[in-house]
This record gives structure tokens, C-alpha cells and sequence, in this order.
């Protein structure tokens, strides 16, 4: 369980603002909002990167907030991932077990499996520049996991990666959550990876929680104009507005649906209707979108 409470944090120009998001055990939670909003800022103060200057991090049944970074047992998967370069796989998945005395045969073991479900098994004795975007994120997600951490916070990391590997990369994420029982904060701008992972999520706008819910209530009813901008609504009633002045310079019926948003039913009126008769038969838009 990951809970954040009132949290308060400045960087630079950017404030956090007494955010509050709680996560049960095994749950993954998407951060979703605009460049510069917050949000890496965000998951640095959690992972002990920054100093809180209000508020509670709690993980488990520990208070963090206080702790230093390497007493926190987060994993944390920055944007530009930070592997070391003249090191191989095997030594950037297990650099922290150095400052280690014991390592159980139990969690060599584990980690040997962690390593096998990300498909980077065979891949322990390459140097990181030999190793595709793909590989990279791998090793990335199992250096995070190596310290045994239940906690994983992900900032955008698969931004630069082509969709089928997205996928790909998604279905091991949620096999390890599910086998090893991980708690995820994930930022993200795809909506794709969005639906495919998230279980809640938090809507960020210039350092403050704007809505926080399940998938189905944030995605489907979002809360205000700006949740619904970054939940890709107007584009997707602009879509529909251009289809309507094509139906209608066509003068053929047509019932269009928005299966996102509530119903767009757009009917238009054959060439038989009176001129009296409405072009449009009914609009319904989303609550909060107008």
C-alpha cells in the first residue's frame, strides 16, 4: 500500500499542493496530466529524490516521508532510465547488491524468474549499449524490483518505444504486479497504456489533483473541461462535428455515436423532410465537457 496525504513540494516555479492519493496493495494508479504539471516532481519526492515540504508519505505501515531514498524500498523507473553504461545487465540489475552482506537463495531465485519473465535472461552478459529501446526498459524494470520492492513508481517509460512493444511491455508489468503482488504509481500521456493498466487514477493540473477515481468513472465522466481535454474528449468531438458537416452537405441520414462519451446522436434528415423539420435530432455531451 503507497498513501501520499496532503503532500506540499516546491521545484523551482513548480508547487505540489497538498496532493493526497492512496493506493491499496497490488493496485496500479495512473498519473495522467500535461507536460510540466507536476508530475515527475511528484514521483521524486516519494522515491526521496526531493524533500516534502509538508505532508505524509506512507508505504506499508511505515512513515517514509523522512527517510533517505535507499531506506524507502521504492523501485523507481525514471524517464531516461539512468543505467550505468560501462557496466553489463547483470551489474546494473544487481548494482545494489554490493552494499549487501546477505543475499537469500530464495530471492536469487526470485529475481532469476523476474529476469525470466522479462525475457532478459539470456541477456545478463551484454553491455547496455548493445541492447535495443526495448531491452533497456527490461533491465530498467528488474533493477528496480531487485531489491525486493513491492513499491514501483514508473515515470513515462515507454514513451519512445513503438506500439506493439508498448503492448508487449504492458503484459509483463501486469503479470508481475499480479505474481508478486505490486503496488504501482505510473505516469503516463498514452491513454492506450492508461486503460490497459490503470486501476484508479488521478487527473494533475499545475501541481493539484483535479479528479481521482476508478478507470471507468475518471475516463468516462470526466470531472471539468481540462480532465476531459487530456482524456482526449474534444479531439474526439471535433472528430464527430466533421463528420456531421459531411453528412449534412450529403443531405443523408446518419446516426453517429461517440462510444467514449455518452451518446452524439447526430441524425440527419433525408431529402423527403419539410424544411421545417430539425437537421439535428439530438446532442448529448458529456457532464462537465460543455
Amino acid at each position: 500500500m503507497l498513501e501520499v496525504k496532503n503532500l506540499c513540494v516546491s521545484a523551482g516555479a513548480m508547487k505540489i499542493d497538498s496532493i493526497t492519493i492512496s493506493i491499496p496493495e497490488g493496485g496500479c494508479h495512473v498519473l495522467l496530466g500535461a507536460t510540466g504539471n507536476g508530475k515527475t516532481v511528484l514521483l521524486e519526492t516519494i522515491a526521496g529524490i526531493r524533500s516534502a515540504e509538508s505532508g505524509q508519505i506512507i508505504a506499508g505501515d511505515r512513515d517514509i516521508t523522512g527517510l533517505p531514498a535507499n531506506l524507502r524500498h521504492i523501485g523507481y523507473v525514471p524517464q531516461n532510465l539512468s543505467l550505468f553504461p560501462h557496466l553489463s545487465v547483470k551489474e546494473n540489475i544487481y548494482f545494489s547488491w554490493r552494499f549487501k552482506k546477505n543475499i537469500s537463495d530464495a530471492y536469487k531465485e526470485e529475481m532469476a524468474d523476474i529476469c525470466g519473465m522479462l525475457e532478459i535472461d539470456k541477456l545478463l552478459d551484454r553491455s547496455i549499449g548493445n541492447l535495443s529501446g526495448g531491452e533497456r526498459q527490461r533491465v530498467a524494470l528488474a533493477r528496480a524490483l531487485a531489491n525486493d520492492h513491492k513499491i514501483l513508481l514508473l515515470d513515462e517509460p515507454f514513451t519512445a518505444l513503438h506500439q506493439m512493444l508498448k503492448i508487449e511491455l504492458w503484459s509483463m508489468i501486469k503479470d508481475l504486479k499480479k505474481k508478486y503482488g505490486l503496488t504501482i504509481l505510473l505516469v503516463t500521456h498514452d491513454l492506450d497504456e492508461c486503460d490497459f493498466l490503470a486501476d484508479t487514477i488521478s487527473v494533475i493540473h499545475e501541481g493539484r489533483i483535479l479528479q481521482t477515481g476508478t478507470k471507468d468513472t475518471v475516463m468516462k465522466r470526466p470531472r471539468n473541461r481540462i480532465a476531459a481535454d487530456l482524456l482526449g474528449y474534444f479531439a474526439s468531438l471535433c472528430r464527430m462535428s466533421s463528420m456531421f458537416l459531411n453528412a449534412c452537405s450529403n443531405n443523408l441520414p446518419r446516426l453517429i455515436k461517440n462510444p467514449d462519451c455518452v451518446t452524439l446522436g447526430i441524425v440527419v434528415s433525408p431529402p423527403a423532410r419539410s424544411a421545417n423539420s430539425p437537421l439535428v435530432h439530438r446532442i448529448d455531451c458529456p457532464v462537465g465537457c460543455t
